[in-house]
């Protein structure tokens, strides 16, 4: 009876239980996103819906975003019926489908961001804020869910996103096996590039298991000592080396042969050299990718090793120079190195050093290791911890000391000797005779042959890609570790046994992802079959690229506060090199004194030698044959030995900022092109060739001009505008003794031909000219940076930002799975990457927005720009860079340093000369006052121009110009204009066609006219033209002349004050440049103008005036 009697009330509770649960139950929900509801019962624009993203980056920036309180949200691209069976179909983001897990079945609302498109069909991404009900929505499967889920994260993976280990984790299982052979086996040959190594190709790898094991199933193994390496044959030095003896640097004598070497003066430069990577150099590179290995690396192997002592201290140490070397260039996965130090007391040394390190390995929890059997009087202490973020070996063999992060370096150095090392060498003395060890030397890198040879070695090759498989299959197991589920045994086979130890997965074999084991200590005695054909492809390739040698590269640092330099040898060039169709031009040709002569007004300059016996410059003068048949002599065989070509600084770079590109600007490029000549009459016969050949085949689109400049007469070439469809383009060249000049703009040839006239004296000013032979690139860093902005609508700017919203998804992650951790770190301790921010302010929360965001350049839903320049950009404005062949190789010098501004570009004096007159007394604004004008154009016609003031009130005036044209129809148009205490001001114009308003209002006089006086001035504004708006901007110069007597058809004015008005602006799209020399009277107004518009010609002169009646 008891029984019976609970029974109800058991039941009645586990009811419930039961309805309690799946109250607070996840609920699931599969959203097709045009029953999207927007805030305020809104629908998203179909503008929006309708608009196709090919573009993966732009579908990863789509997304959506709920409270992480009431769940989570995806985005993913479904393609049905046809769709999914084309393959070339562009999604279109009503496509979109949108999985929604709810914790609890209440609204919530959310954001989601969509691409939109604006009339000039560029694309911006949009947030749009949403409510979700889940009562009027229908709940979908978990399944379903989890489906739409594992695309959202494959598109994430697919994008080679920071985190793409996680992506990949959570789209699904790994692939099976044998499921894509060709995507296998490009994916093992892309871990045998010789700078593999890298994190970014081990997180992109197919997580293939048959991949990462890289295993033969029916071919056995082959031993690593029988596969055939490089065999392209080493440079013969005899015949190189100079008869004086080289000084090489003494810590040269202890390094092996095939390894490569750094050389520092002092400890002092060395951290120098440190900071310089760190500050500038890593912020360079983390431009172009957020996970920047190379950030905080050298700090990284200081710390490893135990060296990250004081600055001050170490300064304290005997210590005269210092080398760096190691086993393999794979420093961000790990790599094993060793600092040397030359020291007079090597003894003292090791003590301090040995009692620095000691203490520090009980830091790090570091235990003792056995010590290295070292020989003789040698030393040998050795401490580590088990993630080797300590590993330190601390030798003393003779008067060397060093410090290494491996026995296995350890072990190398005790077994050179001083006839078997790098210092021995006769490659070595060769380039240490090139760049002698000098006082202002930074620092020597030098990669010898046996290096080189070494680093494409089948042991060090198949063990670099084994390190990059074994990296890829630990992201995966730190992936499941971090899912909370079984690591497994998947890649035993690679890694050995693994377990998790702290917050990262530890391997047998590979250690962590924070330092992967070295390819010295692997000892690989053997490789699979497919590992051996893998690398034979790779050899085949790589020795395809050189014809007999290949050899070494020396680089020579000198950094210095105002400057820093870069002199770099790679001999020889690979037979393939990009560089062989210059090397066949330059030829035997070098650049002269005055190729190398780098105008003071250019932004960008670029010279190069010309060999004229060369094939190439050969068939270029057979196809002007062709084109010339009238010529009796070759084209081009006037021609000296260099060309070059520079940018002026000028309005167009402005112009360019404000508007597109376009084939209407391109005729306004301040470019002028130098060609040096040897006959000034076979010069004068190509031109006249030129000039026949144009005048028979387009007689009426060009018309010359023979002008004048500092006694030297030069040709302006101006076309018709009509007849290029409103395109401006006018040349001016010169033909002088020494070259050939031809610029776009008349003022700068008028400099080139100044400068032509100049010498070159030997002694000082010679020497002070770039050391180029063969080829000469100066530019402004700044200007450079923007350049890709004008040619692709893409900056350095642009590319920064989007680099730093590709780490939020991961950051994403983290802070939805790890409230209240810094998502960063988190990263950096699961996963052994640092993201860093291009900007360099790092990430937050965006609460607001429900995303992770950059501090500097904001998130792609709301981007700003905030962040602070590349500190090379403000510290210096010129970049300087050569070419010189050499040797069969190439030598390159840069340099980074501050050039002196010309004289033109610093802000006009203002003499405060004699008082001629003011704006006021000039300018006659009373209303009624009517101007009859006649002007007369360059083709002779003349057109009448009535102008009247129809309104003036407190200084502003409306003025109408009614113009008959020649024949005979009439052209209305008006202009506001203002004067006051700050002068005499353009407001705006307007014609049926067009109407101009500006903001920032055009000077036409200033308050007060002193003579000699020269006024720059800005304005802007907007455009309206057939129903388009086009910016306008424009740069004046006002220069006051003085008083001169004019004589017009109205009579002859005494005093009238003089003035030259020149000014560039960007009208309708266009650069176009006004000259206009202006005659004003007191109280009369302006009394005559000559302008010229880009060379046309025209004159304005007083006819009449009518005063109103008073």
């Amino acid at each position: 009876m008891k029984r019976r009697l609970f029974s109800p009330l058991r039941l009645l509770s586990t009811t419930f239980m039961l309805t309690a649960t799946s109250l607070n139950a996840d609920t699931y929900y599969k959203v097709e996103i045009q029953d999207l509801t927007l805030d305020k019962a809104q629908k998203l624009p179909e503008q929006a819906l309708a608009l196709g993203i090919w573009d993966t980056k732009r579908q990863q920036a789509v997304s959506v975003r709920i409270p992480e309180s009431s769940g989570q949200a995806f985005t993913a691209f479904i393609q049905e019926g046809e769709q999914q069976q084309h393959r070339w179909h562009t999604p279109e983001q009503k496509e979109l489908q949108i999985a929604i897990q709810l914790k609890e079945p209440k609204k919530t609302k959310g954001i989601i961001n969509l691409w939109m498109s604006n009339d000039q069909r560029q694309k911006k991404l949009q947030s749009y804020a949403f409510q979700f009900d889940p009562s009027t929505a229908k709940p979908c499967s978990k399944e379903q869910f989890e489906a739409l889920r594992s695309q959202h994260y494959q598109r994430l993976a697919n994008g080679h996103l920071p985190g793409t280990a996680w992506f990949r984790h959570q789209a699904g299982a790994p692939q099976k096996e044998n499921a894509n052979t060709r995507r296998n086996a490009s994916d093992l040959d892309d871990t045998f590039a010789i700078f593999s190594g890298g994190r970014a190709i081990s997180e992109n790898l197919a997580l293939d298991r048959d991949l990462i094991l890289a295993t033969s199933k029916d071919k056995p193994d082959v031993e690593i000592k029988t596969i055939k390496g490089v065999t392209v044959k080493a440079i013969d030095w005899t015949d190189k080396l100079p008869s004086d003896p080289v000084s090489v640097d003494p810590l040269s004598h202890y390094i092996p042969i095939d390894q490569h070497a750094l050389f520092v003066p002092s400890i002092n430069d060395l951290f120098k050299l440190i900071d310089h990577i760190e500050r500038d150099g890593a912020p360079v590179i983390q431009s172009f990718t957020v996970r920047n290995p190379f950030r905080t690396l050298p700090s990284r192997y200081r710390r490893q090793m135990g060296l990250d002592v004081p600055d001050m201290a170490a300064k304290l140490l005997p210590i005269q120079s210092v080398a760096v070397t190691g086993g393999d260039p794979f420093f961000p996965m790990g790599s094993d190195v060793a600092v040397l130090f030359e020291s007079d007391k090597p003894e003292l040394l090791f003590q301090s050093l040995s009692k620095t390190i000691e203490l520090k390995a009980k830091q790090h929890q570091a235990k003792s290791l056995k010590a290295v059997d070292v020989s003789g009087s040698s030393k040998h202490l050795a401490f580590e911890n088990t993630d080797r973020s300590f590993s330190c070996h601390l030798l003393l063999k003779g008067t060397l000391v060093a410090v290494a992060n491996s026995s296995e370096q350890i072990k190398r150095l005790t077994a050179v000797t001083r006839d078997r090392s790098l210092g021995a060498s006769e490659e070595f003395r060769f380039f240490r005779h090139r760049y002698p060890i000098a006082a202002d030397e930074s620092a020597f890198v030098y990669l010898s042959d046996a290096t080189i040879r070494r680093w494409c070695s089948p042991e060090l090759r198949i063990g670099a890609s084994r390190r990059t498989r074994a990296a890829a299959a630990l992201g995966e197991l730190n992936a499941r570790a971090l899912a909370e589920q079984p690591i497994g045994k998947d890649f035993d086979g690679l890694l050995g046994s693994c377990k998790l130890a702290g917050s990262s997965i530890h391997s047998e074999h590979y250690g962590n992802l924070g330092f992967i084991t070295p390819v010295s200590e692997l000892k690989l005695t053997s490789a699979s079959a497919t590992e051996a054909q893998a690398y034979e492809q790779w050899r085949r390739g790589y020795e395809s690229g050189w014809a007999q040698v290949f050899d070494p590269i020396a680089i020579q640092l000198k950094l210095k506060p105002d400057s820093q330099a870069l002199d770099i040898t790679v001999l020889p060039l690979s037979v393939d090199s990009d560089y062989n169709e210059m090397i066949d031009l330059v030829g035997e040709a070098s650049l002269s004194p005055k190729a190398r002569s780098v105008p003071a007004e250019s932004l960008l300059y670029f010279a190069l030698a010309l060999d004229k016996n060369s094939e190439l410059f050969d068939e270029f003068d057979k196809d002007l044959v062709e084109m010339l048949p009238g010529l009796k002599i070759n084209p081009l065989s006037w021609v000296g030995n260099s060309v070059s070509l520079h940018l002026e600084d000028g309005f167009f770079w402005k112009a360019v900022q404000n508007t597109k590109m376009s084939e209407k600007l391109i005729g306004q490029l301040p470019l002028a092109i130098r060609v040096e000549s040897t006959s000034k009459m076979k010069l004068a016969l190509f031109l006249t060739a030129i000039k026949g050949m144009i005048g028979s085949s387009a007689p009426d689109l060009v018309r010359y001009e023979t002008r004048k400049h500092g006694g030297k007469s030069y040709v302006a070439v101006l076309t018709d505008e009509e007849e290029l469809n409103g395109v401006q383009i006018s040349l001016y060249y010169a033909a002088l003794p020494s070259a050939f000049l031809l610029s776009l703009d008349e003022n700068i040839l008028h400099r080139a031909i100044d400068r032509e006239a100049e010498t070159i004296a030997e002694g000082p000013a010679l020497d002070a000219l770039p050391q180029a032979k063969h080829c000469l690139f100066e530019s402004n860093p700044r200007f450079l940076t923007g350049l890709s902005k004008i040619i692709d609508d893409t900056d350095l700017e642009e590319t920064r930002r989007m680099e730093s919203w590709r780490a939020i998804p991961i950051l994403n992650e983290w802070h939805r799975r790890f409230p209240g951790q810094q998502p960063a770190l988190i990263h950096q301790q699961r996963f052994a990457s640092d993201l860093y921010c291009p900007g360099g302010k790092g990430y937050q929360w965006n609460a607001e927005a429900m995303t992770m965001e950059s501090v500097a350049y904001g998130h792609p839903g709301a981007p700003r720009n905030d962040a602070p320049p590349l500190s090379w950009l403000t510290r210096f404005n010129s970049l300087q860079s050569s070419l010189g062949f050499e040797d069969g190789g190439v030598r390159i010098r840069a340099k980074l340093y501050n050039k002196q501004a010309p004289e033109k570009n610093k802000a006009p004096k203002q003499n405060k000369g004699e008082v001629l007159s003011t704006a006021k007394e000039l300018i006659n604004l009373t209303e009624g006052n009517t101007w009859l004008y006649k002007n007369t154009i360059h083709n002779g016609d003349e057109i009448s121009i009535k102008s009247s003031v129809t309104s003036s009130t407190n200084g502003t005036a409306t003025v109408t110009h009614d113009q008959t044209l020649p024949d005979g129809s009439k052209h209305k148009s008006t202009s506001k204009h203002h004067i006051d205490q700050n002068g005499f001001h353009l407001l705006e114009y307007a014609n049926p066609a067009l109407s101009l308003k500006l903001t920032e209002p055009d000077l036409e006089l200033p308050p007060t006219l002193h003579k000699g006086d020269v006024i720059s001035s800005n304005a802007s504004g907007k455009q309206h033209y057939e129903g388009k708006i086009f910016p306008f901007i424009q740069s004046s110069s006002i220069k006051i002349i003085g008083r001169e007597s004019i004589t017009t058809p109205a009579g002859t004015f005494k005093d009238c004050i003089k003035i030259e008005k020149s000014s560039n602006q960007l009208y309708l799209g266009n650069v176009q440049t006004i000259h206009a020399t202006k005659w004003y009277y007191p109280g009369l107004d302006c009394i005559k103008t000559i302008s010229r518009v880009n060379g046309q010609v025209s004159t304005t002169e007083l006819v009449k005036i009518i005063t109103p009646e008073k």
